[in-house]
């Protein structure tokens, strides 16, 4: 028996076609690779972000800003459920005034609620409840840690006459303007 001798050619050839091979599936699998690791859509993080951060984002002028940007915010109008006043304003120096009063939500726990205030289209100041007013908790019934944070106290820059918008914001994504119009600053 005898064996035919192979050509050099043969060998070149056995060779191109390796080197091929493995080029082919180097650049197969780096692209099935980029394939399968492309990014996506970048996720919807905007209602993951807390409400205060979605409104502070627009510029709220009026009432009608309000209900827009709270709209777009998913938010919903707490026409039933939160309740607040502004029992005070009065001006600290020549630029800024103060705001105290109350916001409650009787339906919440002992989380404070957040408000907002607004002027000419910004955010201006931002608050949190804190402290018990005995004549609100029993007027509304308070319980389950809701008295707790009741009181609101705020400062912000204000020139006389300008007209402040101030919306308290609760834990379940609702929104309530404390009331509309807002007085004019002092």
């Amino acid at each position: 028996m005898s064996v035919l001798p192979i050509s050099p050619k043969f060998h070149r050839m056995r060779k191109i076609g390796w080197i091929g091979a493995l080029g082919f599936g180097f650049l197969g699998s780096f692209f099935l690779t980029l394939w399968l690791t492309k990014p996506g859509a970048p996720p919807d993080t905007a209602a993951e972000r807390p409400a205060a951060d979605q409104l502070a984002g627009h510029a709220i002028a009026n009432a009608s800003d309000l209900i827009e940007a709270a709209k777009e915010a998913g938010l919903h109008y707490s026409s039933n459920r939160m309740q607040g006043l502004i029992d005070s304003m009065s001006r600290v120096n020549e630029r800024e005034v103060k705001i105290g009063g109350w916001l409650a939500d009787p339906q919440a726990d002992a989380t404070p609620l957040t408000l907002l205030v607004f002027l000419g289209g910004k955010r201006v100041a931002a608050a949190q409840t804190r402290g018990q007013r005995p004549d609100v908790t029993n007027k509304l019934g308070l319980a389950f840690g809701a008295e707790q944070n009741v009181v609101f106290s705020l400062s912000f820059g204000c020139r006389p006459g300008e007209q402040a918008i101030v919306v308290g914001l609760g834990a379940d994504r609702q929104f309530f303007p404390l009331p509309l119009p807002a007085p004019a600053c002092p």
